[in-house]
């Protein structure tokens, strides 16, 4: 019987035992990925009693251990576990009366035809999926930040014209003379060279 090359990595695992690890990590994590489009990023633990929450907590600390430990049958148990966490979350946020978030999403595209996609928070902005589109997701905070950025200018004629709309955002970069490269570089970078 011919044994399977070793991977390289830090517990020499064979190939079948990496192969095994990476189906467990793959099958927690797509349940974890549904479990947080359905409720938001991070929101579910947190909307659960504390119990609950905290084991979970451990059982995810179990599988991570596992993981790390390179012990197939450790980490297949451990998943198997965490997979049955998630879904003792979702039963008891939904026993209890939570509602999975429905973010409302506001749609408009790039002058290139990218689809931008518009959120209130971050737990929204985790439900959003692209349905197979180039698609950007942006929460309102994340809005906020670009317009103060540009507050300098495309803000500030807003600020001061009720009603301005804005057709283009156009941005100059002022080229660096060759002789003064190293002396911007160096200012840019905050280093000596």
């Amino acid at each position: 019987m011919k044994h399977d090359p070793v991977i390289a990595n830090q517990n020499g695992l064979s190939r079948t035992d990496y192969l095994s690890i990476e189906s467990d990590i793959n099958g927690v994590d797509f349940v974890a990925h549904e479990m947080e489009r359905k409720w938001g990023m991070g929101r579910l633990r947190l909307i659960v009693n504390p119990d609950l929450r905290q084991r979970f907590d451990q059982q995810r600390v179990f599988f991570n251990d596992a993981v790390w430990s390179g012990n197939v049958a450790d980490v297949r148990k451990h998943g198997e576990a965490t997979i049955r966490g998630w879904q003792a979350l979702d039963a008891a946020a939904t026993a209890d009366g939570h509602q999975p978030l429905a973010p409302t999403v506001w749609e408009t595209t790039t002058p290139d035809g990218e689809v931008v996609r518009i959120v209130q928070t971050e737990a929204e902005a985790s439900a959003v999926q692209a349905d197979g589109r180039r698609v950007q997701v942006w929460t309102l905070a994340e809005i906020g930040k670009v317009i103060g950025d540009f507050a300098d200018s495309a803000g500030l004629v807003k600020s001061f014209f009720d009603g301005a709309t804005v057709e283009s955002v156009k941005t100059t970069v002022r080229p660096i003379a060759s002789d003064d490269a190293m002396d911007s570089l160096d200012q840019i970078l905050g280093v000596s060279l």
